[in-house]
C-alpha cells in the first residue's frame, strides 16, 4: 500500500531512534526529510556495524516515495533474507536470476549489479582478523618476556640496594615469607603500573583512529581488567627470583655488608 501510493512513511534504524527520539517510542511520530514530513511506522532492532558502517543509522522510505523525491537516476540497494540458513544459497541464487531477467540480460553476459553475501564477509573477517592474531600473539608473548626479564633485573638491583633494609628488617623478627611476599608485591605492582601506561597509551591510540577514521574501536571492561592481571602476573613470576634470594640474606652478613 505504501509503494502503491507512495506515502510518506518511513522505517528508522535503532541508532537514529536513539539520536532523535531517546526514551520515547517512536511509532507515529514525525521527522522530515527534504523539509517534508513522514510518520515513522517502525523501528530496526540493533544490527552493530561492518568495517566501520553502521547498519543502525538507517532510514527506509517507499521505493516511489523515493524516486518521486530524489529521482530513479540513482544506484538502489536491496536487502533481503531467507527463511532458514539451509535455504539461503538458494535464495541468492534466485536473487541473482530474478535481477538478470529484470536487466534483460543474456547468458553469455556478465551480471551488471553486485550481490553481497554477508556470511562469507563475516566469514572473510573472521579469517583475516584469525591471522592478525596468529601474528600478533607470538610478538605479545615475546614483549612479555623481554618485560619480565626487565622487572627481574629492576628487582635483583633493588634486592642489593637495599640489602642493610633486609638485613635490619630480619633482625627486628622478619620471618623468610615476610620478605618473600614484600618482594613479590613490589614486582606486581611495577608490572601493573607498566600495564597501566600500556593501557592508557592504547586508548589513546584507539581514540585517535576512532576521531581520524570511521572505523569503531572500543576497549571494554573485561580486557581492562585481563591486561592489568596478566601484567600483574607477569611482574609476580619474574619477581619470584629476586624475592627469593632477598628472602635468603643472613641478616648479619646483610647488616655488616651495607656497613
Amino acid at each position: 500500500h505504501e509503494i502503491e501510493h507512495s506515502s510518506n512513511t518511513c522505517v528508522i534504524g535503532y541508532e537514529v531512534k536513539e539520536k532523535l527520539f531517546a526514551g520515547e517510542d517512536a511509532i507515529g511520530k514525525v521527522l522530515k526529510i527534504q523539509e517534508i514530513p513522514f510518520e515513522v511506522v517502525g523501528v530496526e532492532e540493533k544490527r552493530g556495524s561492518l568495517f566501520g558502517q553502521s547498519f543502525d543509522n538507517q532510514l527506509y522510505i517507499p521505493i516511489t516515495t523515493y524516486g518521486k523525491i530524489f529521482g530513479r537516476r540513482q544506484s538502489i540497494q536491496l536487502h533481503g533474507v531467507s527463511e532458514n540458513r539451509e535455504e539461503f544459497s538458494l535464495a541468492i541464487e534466485e536473487a541473482r536470476s530474478l535481477m538478470r531477467n529484470r536487466h534483460k540480460l543474456k547468458s553469455d553476459e556478465d551480471d551488471d549489479f553486485g550481490i553481497i553475501n554477508i556470511e562469507e564477509m563475516s566469514s572473510q573477517v573472521d579469517q583475516f582478523t584469525g591471522s592478525i592474531a596468529l601474528v600478533v600473539t607470538p610478538i605479545t608473548l615475546i614483549s612479555l618476556i623481554v618485560g619480565g626479564i626487565v622487572v627481574m633485573n629492576i628487582m635483583l638491583v633493588s634486592v642489593t640496594e637495599r640489602t642493610f633494609e633486609i638485613g635490619l628488617r630480619k633482625a627486628l623478627g622478619a620471618k623468610r615469607q615476610h620478605i618473600l611476599l614484600q618482594f613479590l608485591i613490589e614486582s606486581s605492582l611495577l608490572s601493573a603500573f607498566g600495564g597501566l601506561f600500556g593501557l592508557l597509551l592504547a586508548s589513546f591510540i584507539a581514540w585517535s583512529v576512532k576521531l581520524a577514521t570511521s572505523i569503531p574501536m572500543v576497549i571494554t571492561l573485561p580486557y581492562v581488567i585481563m591486561s592489568l592481571i596478566v601484567s600483574g602476573s607477569v611482574g609476580m613470576i619474574f619477581g619470584i627470583y629476586p624475592a627469593y634470594k632477598a628472602s635468603k640474606l643472613d641478616p648479619i652478613k646483610a647488616l655488616m655488608g651495607a656497613k
